[in-house]
């Protein structure tokens, strides 16, 4: 690309390494999370809670020993001590030390690490090398503390905050369970004592309650971020904050790709199962690892059909660019597809592609029973409408997107359609390839057409959508190639129609089977007629074909 070029400099790959670093941390994370909150989330024990969190902990963290003990201060006592690996004489001299000498230090403080260098010092004695302070409520405080680890590594910051989220999960099961035991203990006497104890037993349920909600909360949303949105750019930008959960969207100016294979519907028919989703998967994971390649959002599968959303929820300044390039990745990884498809007895499949840009609305739709990360607006359905019009291998893209990436396209043709829901021609143009950064280029070659010595007499049927929708028309077909041919009719049918087509051999007999295919060029003068691009045909056409090629050739 020229240096006066504009361009949109891309992020440097050590950019691009570290996001899919943090992304895997904060996956990690709350991972952790969740089966902590599964194993401490039911207990009422805080001598037990603190001891499952201290192996879970040593566990992740790879730790040689641990220690967490919870100190009441207003009782002036520790009143849950757990470790892992301690010298019973270290752990004896640190507990009575924490009770009997340094209590006062811990008392008015909400931070120990505040309390000077004396209970620092015990724990380095005890060959703690990473200590995290807790805060339960105004009367319980305590810490979290690891020995070295097995592998000999030290603490990274990203340990130490992992270890802190930790330690403020186990606050909230402290919380949940020491509330419990006070209700417990108010029950006790609640006989003698209904009137007195009924205000602190009320506060006391509130507070249960209100944890208990708070701890599912928190599980719901690790639990709704993971099921339900695959797209990993989807899954980040939740991950940021819990409102990205709230219903609700916002105006975008993004790109729209949408794929879908040709013929596809007509050849499932003739296939087995087996056969039918071994084409789909492999086609589909071909397309995602393309798609993920150029940070699109898949926004859903419809079928044999891709809807791909660039520019939400991440935003991309060049996001027209990125599309592009991705739909021209996208036909060149078609060759490998069908490539599998040859070496497995399967038939080759063609892919078409349209690409739009607008503004339209994005967020989550739905209801609070079931939710999808959507979009709707009119530029998806014109992106459905370009996509139709699209041969197999071919690219078309609107005005707008056209207007957003700029000279760098290589444009084939372009081309005027009429479509339902828009009261004017729109302009299509036929994409080839991206220059600049990306350099990416459809290979070249027409499509030749091979001059039959005898005219075959056909039958073909005008489709609405993917139904016949009017009268049959006949016609001879004059020339043919391995992807096409051209008719001679009297009846003019307009450029990229979808048609449905009854051949008859040499002696005149019906082929079995149907063949379809799209117009793609009208001839009004001279002989009246048209080209079409064949999208789907039956082995019996297959093979009559082959036998007409191999004669004229």
């Amino acid at each position: 690309m020229n240096d006066d070029t504009p361009h949109t400099s891309e992020p440097p790959l050590m950019d691009a390494e570290h996001s899919q670093r943090e992304l895997e941390r904060r996956i990690f994370h709350l991972k952790t999370l969740y089966e902590v909150s599964q194993v401490i989330g039911s207990l009422r024990d805080p001598q037990q809670i603190m001891k499952n969190l201290l192996l879970m902990v040593i566990g992740t963290f790879g730790a040689l020993k641990g220690v967490a003990f919870l100190v009441d201060n207003q009782q002036g006592r520790i009143a849950a001590v757990t470790q892992r690996s301690m010298d019973k004489t270290a752990l004896a001299a640190l507990s009575q030390a924490v009770e009997a000498i340094y209590l006062d230090e811990i008392r008015g403080v909400t931070d120990i690490q505040q309390a000077g260098e004396k209970i620092l010092a015990l724990l380095a004695t005890s060959q703690i090398q990473v200590w995290i302070p807790f805060v339960v409520n105004e009367h319980f405080k305590g810490g979290i503390g690891l020995g070295a680890k097995m592998v000999g590594e030290p603490y990274t910051p990203n340990d130490q905050e992992l270890l802190s989220t930790l330690a403020n999960q186990l606050t909230v099961a402290l919380d949940n369970a020491l509330a419990y035991m006070e209700i417990h203990h108010l029950n006790v006497g609640l006989e003698a004592t209904v009137q007195e104890r009924t205000a602190e037993l009320r506060i006391a349920l509130e507070k249960l309650t209100e944890a208990n909600q708070q701890l599912e909360l928190h599980n719901r949303f690790i639990r709704e971020t993971f099921g339900r949105y695959l797209s990993s750019a989807v899954v980040a930008s939740l991950l940021e904050s819990p409102t990205g959960l709230e219903l609700g969207g916002e105006k975008r100016h993004v790109t729209i790709l949408m794929s879908d294979l040709r013929g596809f519907t007509s050849l499932v028919g003739r296939l087995a199962p087996e056969q039918v989703v071994t084409i789909i998967n492999r086609y589909l994971g071909a397309m995602v690892d393309v798609i993920l390649q150029y940070e699109g959002t898949i926004n859903e599968f419809i079928g044999d059909a891709i809807l791909v959303i660039f520019g939400a929820p991440l935003w991309w300044p060049d996001h027209a660019q990125r599309a592009i390039a991705c739909a021209v990745a996208m036909q060149l990884a078609m060759v490998s597809v069908n490539a599998q498809n040859q070496r497995d007895g399967l038939p080759e499949v063609e892919m078409g592609i349209g690409v739009n840009t607008g503004e339209v609305v994005v967020g989550n739709l739905g209801s609070h029973k079931r939710t999808k990360y959507g979009i709707v607006g009119t530029p998806v359905n014109l992106t459905a409408r370009i996509e139709s019009y699209t041969i197999g291998g071919q690219i078309l893209i609107s005005k707008t997107t056209l207007q957003e990436v700029g000279p760098i396209l290589r444009i084939a043709q372009q081309m005027e359609i009429e479509t339902k829901g828009i009261d004017r021609p729109i302009t299509l143009y036929d994409v080839r390839g991206i220059g600049g950064e990306h350099n990416l280029f459809l290979p070249e070659g027409e499509d030749t057409f091979l001059l039959l010595s005898k005219r075959i007499p056909v039958k073909y049927t005008v489709l609405e959508g993917k139904y016949l929708g009017g009268p049959a028309f006949t016609g001879s077909l004059v020339k043919l190639s391995f992807k096409g041919g051209e008719i001679y009719s009297d009846t003019l049918v307009p450029a990229w129609s979808d048609i449905r087509l009854q051949l008859t051999n040499l002696d005149g007999e019906p082929i079995p089977g149907h063949l379809y295919g799209k117009i793609i060029r009208q001839y009004s003068e001279g002989p009246t007629g048209f080209s079409v691009h064949f999208t789907s045909m039956t082995p019996e056409v297959v093979a009559f074909f082959q036998s007409l090629l191999v004669v004229h050739m």
